[in-house]
């Protein structure tokens, strides 16, 4: 946020360390991707807030028997400290974190559960995914693939790095469609639910969620 009367300023350092496997990054059907990043802010770096957060992101991809079968699992957490913000306590850090893409629910992380349904310093989120890719068509030598997902998404978020409160625990399931070019450019359409909050939604997008 920017400077002026009502409004605050952020400004952090970063740092991480990368683990990268995979055989293809869009579309990945074997290897790993991991992250661990850590981040802070001070009055030196600019900042209204004194913190620090860290980050763990930890991707997993291996074929089921054949190369069309992948079962693909993503856990991750987040914690921070400090002075904290209040608009920090959806998000995730991470060098592939986007601003907006909001904290445990919606698009990124809980598909069914709405954006932001859980914030708190401390996230905990797991994606699984079971993609069938069940055709390759070439039409006018254009090379395209569809693919099925069944998925589970879960998320509990703590108050703070007291765990006091026992956290809350959201989960939510569906399915959905990916239909790539040239293995590359993908189209993501899902549709998740979540019965314990009574709530669904139908996403559309590009690329694997991860």
């Amino acid at each position: 946020a920017g400077g002026g009367e009502g409004t605050f300023r952020t400004a952090e350092v970063t740092a991480g360390l990368l683990w990268d496997s995979r055989d293809n990054e869009p579309a990945p059907v074997r290897g790993m991707f991991h992250e661990l990043a850590a981040r802070g802010a001070v009055g030196a770096t600019g900042s209204s807030f004194s913190y620090w957060g860290s980050t763990a992101n930890l991707r997993f991809y291996h074929p089921l028997g054949h190369e069309r079968l992948v079962a693909a699992l993503r856990l991750m957490a987040d914690v921070l400290g400090g002075d904290v913000p209040f608009f920090l306590l959806s998000g995730f850090g991470g060098v592939e974190w986007r601003d907006g893409w909001g904290g445990v629910g919606g698009l990124f992380t809980a598909r069914g559960l709405l954006k932001n349904r859980l914030q708190g310093e401390v996230k905990t989120v797991g994606n699984g995914e079971l993609r069938w890719r069940f055709l390759d068509v070439r039409p006018w030598e254009q090379p395209l693939e569809f693919t099925l997902v069944a998925f589970f998404d879960a998320g509990q978020v703590w108050t703070d790095l007291r765990f006091r409160d026992k956290g809350l625990f959201r989960y939510a399931g569906g399915g959905g469609l990916r239909v790539a070019w040239d293995n590359t450019f993908i189209v993501r359409a899902d549709y998740g639910v979540s019965p314990r909050d009574g709530t669904s939604a139908f996403y559309l997008d590009f690329n694997h969620m991860f």
